[in-house]
């Protein structure tokens, strides 16, 4: 079995060795240093090892070997050296004894100058005291070993062994093996390890360490004539470690900052007879203009059977003042979502011109709410470029242009959004971000009437417009890539204000105890159309080919996890998977009616839930593929334990010994005191998993020494 977390230490040991040698010698001119490593591992159960590591300490003068200097264990598995053409071999063992046994049996080799005419040996003795592990396991409390898509700066959390002198914590791995450590107390139980990692597999890395010289030996190796080699002496330390591997993945948290979006208005330009029908449902029916030519209905249409054709001398315009139609300019005053598909050559003006500044005549509206006051015009042709004009009640007026021409002679789709809580516009282009830029959060009312195709008597707009459609609220980027992937299509509304926050999505999962994040490529929201308990559910966001929709919490366990889930979509690439820090449980494919998962056993400690809807093996997805997930139930399943206290002490061997009941999922610290006027120490620390732990003392220890446990 390979020790990992063994792959570093071995560099700062030779650091360790020379400064101990210093300290331990005392006036003894040192050259070798045998550095002994009993090297604990508590990851996957009990593995012990042992170190014979050699160190030139640079004391009495060169001792560097003209070949290398090694040493052999009695059975050879256990090899150590200095120089070029050494050893260092290493054998585990499952538990403590069977290790001391194998390294106490038998007589050692120290060989110098191995090869060379010099060559020399010595042998040796290694001797130990301890009749088991003195010091209690190291734990990696976070991540759980194999934790998938951590965030780039992971907080990590351990416990283990603080009786100790010497604790470090290093990450290592990624796409540059990064390697970032700390040399924290030995009292800390958590830290992060700056910078950011970049995506990637890691694993994290903690050990604690302790000079065990006295109670591991070696004794001064001798020749065949009884002399000892020159300049040398020996130390033995005790590490306990543990580690755990996870991927940095991150997906950024989805802004959430929006205040869901309602279709308010639809026009598909496919009834010939009725070209401004609106077909949301809202009856937003337009009346027409004209100061020339009328529009006309066309074959040439990108979705449906039709669109409108303008020819720079007609509108569609709702009427000033009509209540009916009022929802057109409120939406506009507001935070909106505008959205068209157009095909023109024509340009009038220059690619950047200044909305606010044209002359009526100077510009091409496809879309707008403005008559010189307060409004919007969402949607305009400036020469060849997108321009959306945003104005408030103060005269602060906002041009935003797009980056890429649209006047190509093909249908382009725009989707013009305004957040009015940040003032934020953006421009999209064809499904993709163009441009974006923050203007006034002000209510830009004021204006009474709104356009399609012109400015009722100027600004015609020259070209064709297809499937027009007006939301109240912000659509998000994924919605937009839906509606330029399925042309005719809307994008479901969504709660109002908070309908993605975790308040929102608790109360529609019916667990506000938890904290609830989404990510991905478009947010699970709270909806009330589809619940398993007909009230409300959390609903997956609208997905394209090969996207994530992810809702995710945090549990500490152990504990009983229940919950309802659904999914209905197009074909059976959709998958809406459920995953335990990364890895997956459990999944349901398209078309799965109301069922119940049942129960998942979460165990002790901090766990990632997550729910991911993905179309990541779709060729054919449809913006209305969705999961939901309902009356979510997490049930810790610890009782209150008995009081931790102090029993069955007795010797053992060379140790005293006392055991104590752990309590579940409590911190349970042993403290220790050579003077009860003095206060008490801390002695080891564990988290308890409700089983009963035994503490040895070294007999050598003060000859009185009290003990308790305080849990926390």
């Amino acid at each position: 079995m390979k020790l990992r977390f063994t792959h570093f230490p071995l560099a700062r040991h030779a650091l360790a060795a020379a400064v101990l040698s210093l300290s331990l010698a005392g006036s003894v001119h040192a050259g070798l240093t045998l550095q002994m490593n009993v090297i604990h591992n508590s990851n996957g159960g009990e593995v012990y090892t042992f170190a014979p590591n050699l160190y030139l300490n640079g004391n009495g003068g060169d001792s560097t070997p003209i070949t290398y200097d090694q040493i052999y264990s009695p059975h050879t598995n256990f090899t150590g050296g200095v120089g070029t053409g050494s050893q260092n071999n290493r054998d585990t063992y499952p538990d403590f004894k069977s290790l001391m046994q194998v390294v106490t049996n038998g007589t050692w080799q120290l060989i110098l100058n191995v090869g060379d005419a010099s060559q020399h040996s010595y042998t040796f003795t290694v001797k130990s005291t301890l009749a088991g592990n003195p010091y209690v396991d190291t734990v990696v409390d976070y991540p759980p070993d194999g934790a998938n898509m951590l965030d780039p700066l992971p907080a990590f959390a351990w416990h283990g062994p603080i009786n100790t002198s010497f604790l470090e914590v290093y990450v290592y791995g990624g796409p540059s093996n990064v390697f970032q450590y700390a040399l924290p107390s030995v009292l800390s139980t958590s830290g992060t390890l700056p910078p950011a990692l970049a995506d990637g597999d890691y694993n994290f890395y903690l050990y604690y360490e302790a000079n065990v010289s006295g109670w591991i030996t070696a004794t001064v190796p001798r020749d065949g004539s009884g002399n000892p080699p020159p300049n040398f002496n020996s130390l033995a330390l005790f590490d306990s470690g543990n580690q755990a591997s996870f991927t940095v993945g991150y997906v950024a948290p989805i802004n959430t900052n929006v205040i869901g979006h309602t279709n308010i208005a639809h026009y598909t330009f496919d009834d010939s007879g009725s070209l401004d029908t609106d077909s949301s449902g809202n009856g937003n029916d337009l009346s027409d203009v004209w100061w020339g030519p009328m529009y006309s209905f066309s074959t040439n249409a990108k979705a449906g059977g039709g669109a409108a054709q303008f020819v720079g001398t007609s509108d569609m315009y709702t009427p000033d003042y009509d209540p009916a139609l009022s929802a057109w300019t409120n939406t506009l005053a507001g935070s909106f979502s505008a959205s068209v598909w157009i095909n023109t050559t024509n340009t009038v003006g220059g690619d950047s011109d200044d909305l606010d500044d044209l002359p009526c005549f100077g510009r091409q509206d496809v879309i707008g709410a403005d008559t010189g006051g307060p409004g919007a015009i969402p949607v305009a042709l400036t020469g060849s470029k997108v321009a959306f004009l945003t104005k408030d009640s103060d005269g602060n007026a906002d041009t935003l242009h797009s980056q890429q021409s649209v006047t190509t002679g093909s249908y382009v789709h725009i989707v013009s959004t305004r957040d009015q809580t940040t003032g934020e516009k953006r421009i999209y282009i064809n499904g993709v971000l163009d441009s974006s830029t923050n203007a006034s959060t002000e209510l830009l009312a004021g204006e009474t009437s709104g356009n399609i195709g012109g400015d009722r008597g100027c600004a015609g707009y020259t070209g064709l417009a297809d499937d027009a459609q007006i939301y109240s609220g912000v659509l998000l980027a994924a919605d937009v890539s839906n509606l330029y992937a399925n042309p005719g299509t809307t994008i479901s509304n969504v709660m109002g204000s908070g309908c993605y926050s975790s308040a929102a999505l608790g109360a529609a999962l019916d667990n506000t105890s938890l904290a609830w994040s989404v990510f991905g490529d478009a947010p699970w929201f709270a909806e009330s159309t589809n619940s398993y308990d007909d009230v409300s559910a959390a609903q997956s966001g609208s997905l394209l080919d090969s996207q994530s929709s992810i809702l995710q919490t945090t549990v500490i366990g152990p504990g009983i996890l229940t919950f309802y889930w659904e999914s209905a979509a197009n074909d059976d690439s959709f998958d809406l998977e459920f995953d335990v820090d990364g890895n997956n449980h459990d999944a349901i494919s398209w078309n799965t009616s109301w069922t119940q998962e049942p129960a998942v056993s979460i165990p002790s400690g901090v766990h990632v839930l997550s729910w991911n809807a993905n179309t990541l093996n779709d060729t054919g997805s449809s913006p209305d593929d969705a999961g939901w997930v309902d009356e979510v139930v997490f049930t810790p399943t610890y009782e209150a334990p008995p009081p931790a206290t102090p029993s069955n002490p007795a010797r053992a061997g060379t140790n005293f010994q006392f055991s104590f009941y752990s309590q579940l999922n409590h911190t349970n610290i042993v403290q220790y005191s050579t003077n009860l006027a003095k206060g008490w120490l801390p002695y080891s620390t564990n988290i308890g998993d409700g089983t009963v732990k035994t503490i040895d003392v070294p007999l050598n220890s003060p000859k009185q020494i009290f003990f308790r446990v305080d849990t926390q």
